[in-house]
């Protein structure tokens, strides 16, 4: 995570700006709070749709329990990482979905398969919880009513003092997913107060 976010200042530096609002979802989110707590002079605002909210042994359980029975298949790499789907098998998990949202996700799984497996083994690793408190931007929190994420939001807005946190109802997952243009209002309300 510490390597995403010197990424994260990497853009902000070869965009030329001093300070910048970071807009973030679930991993992305703590990429966000990372580069936030490590420098905190360039950046303004963040804004976290569904921010994992975990200490390193959290975050092991939710890898264990969660993440690493989806790594399945075995012939591709030299760990197990997630499987290729069907439309009909991702639409029977997934019975929101849109078939042009399912193509894009396999495309992006036949080029990082094994990226995925680590990066997501790296950010249910990373103690978010020890990071979270170093943050001293104006935050705003967002979640989905029914984002699994959701277990954790309460830790998030005690651990970032003075966060603004947002429930949208009828949001089954990440908002900005899911009701774009709701999130899209929240977050253009928040960044310009």
């Amino acid at each position: 995570m510490d390597d995403y976010a010197d990424a994260v200042l990497d853009v902000i530096d070869g965009l030329g700006l001093e300070r910048t609002n970071i807009v973030a979802d679930h991993t992305g989110s703590i990429v966000a709070v990372v580069t936030a707590a490590k420098y905190p002079e360039r950046v303004k605002k963040l804004v976290l749709d569904g921010l994992p909210y975990w200490n390193r042994e959290q975050g092991q359980v939710i890898w264990e329990r969660w993440f690493l029975p989806m790594y399945t298949d075995t012939t591709s790499y030299h760990v197990p990482v997630v499987p290729m789907m069907t439309w009909e098998e991702f639409q029977a998990k997934n019975p929101d979905s849109d078939r042009e949202f399912w193509e894009k996700y396999e495309a992006i799984k036949r080029r990082s398969r094994l990226w995925m497996r680590l990066s997501q083994q790296g950010n249910s690793g990373y103690d978010v919880a020890a990071a979270g408190p170093k943050v001293k931007q104006p935050t705003l929190l967002v979640y989905g009513d029914g984002d699994m994420l959701r277990r954790t939001e309460k830790q998030a807005k005690e651990g970032i003092k003075g966060s603004i946190h947002k429930v949208v109802s009828g949001s089954p997952g990440p908002v900005h997913m899911h009701q774009p243009n709701e999130f899209a209002k929240l977050s253009i309300e928040f960044l310009e107060s």
